[in-house]
């Protein structure tokens, strides 16, 4: 049996502990970030716009590092907190009401908390999202002409007990990380590169295939950022 006096289980108590006595907090950052490169890019392609507000996220919001952590990364500036993704869902204007975060800290299971400073920002950042959502106003849209949703011959009708998954899906994918650890961010990113170069102008597909590389490309010179960000924190705080 594993002593809890050893060494690496005392540290990982330690951060469960720091971690299960944190209090849930909605943080602002990533939809701050998002939205200006929305404005500044309007007419970009969906995939280069994402492409980029991802990047800007990544050099811009704030990072850290625990004591005696040794896997680094968070998603938010919160010890334990949470995005708000208005770029993918609809929230039926349910976050521009003051009510609705006093009902969040109120809740028993999980309360989740705003700085006022934040539920201010976030106030005056709501308005730009009305109907630009990827899922609201893009995926759902596009199903409903379809008609795979709603009415006969829709998925639901044709195949009931499948699940559809949209939106904030992030925790439900398995990526290919054998290939990531196989080729690097470099690799990945020399890869996009050789099928830019491989592709056919004469293809009618030529130009969404050409984004697509090209927001590779920028996802992965994002991530070595973001890696050398935590680099250097860890270097000062050595």
């Amino acid at each position: 049996m594993i002593s809890e006096a050893s060494s690496p289980l005392k540290r990982t108590l330690k951060l469960k502990k720091n971690l299960l006595s944190s209090k849930y907090e909605l943080c602002v950052e990533r939809i701050r970030y998002f939205t200006e490169i929305y404005k500044k890019f309007p007419d970009d392609p969906e995939v280069i716009k994402r492409a980029k507000a991802v990047s800007h996220t990544l050099k811009n919001m704030t990072i850290f590092i625990r004591d005696d952590e040794l896997l680094v990364g968070a998603e938010t500036s919160k010890n334990l907190g949470e995005n708000i993704h208005l770029d993918l869902r609809t929230y039926r204007n349910t976050l521009d009401k003051k009510s609705t975060f006093k009902k969040l800290a109120r809740r028993k299971p999980q309360p989740f908390f705003i700085d006022e400073d934040d539920r201010i920002e976030l106030s005056e950042l709501i308005p730009f999202w009305k109907e630009k959502s990827l899922e609201g106003y893009r995926i759902n849209k596009k199903l409903l002409l379809e008609g795979l949703i709603g009415g006969p011959g829709s998925v639901s009708s044709l195949a009931p007990n499948i699940a559809m998954h949209q939106g904030t899906t992030e925790g439900h994918l398995c990526a290919g990380y054998e290939k990531l650890l196989k080729l690097g961010y470099n690799g990945i990113i020399r890869e996009a590169e050789f099928y830019i170069n491989q592709l056919n102008k004469e293809d009618p597909q030529y130009q969404s295939k050409h984004d697509f590389y090209q927001a590779v490309k920028i996802y992965y010179e994002a991530a070595i950022e973001f890696a050398r960000r935590y680099s250097t924190l860890a270097s000062n705080l050595a």
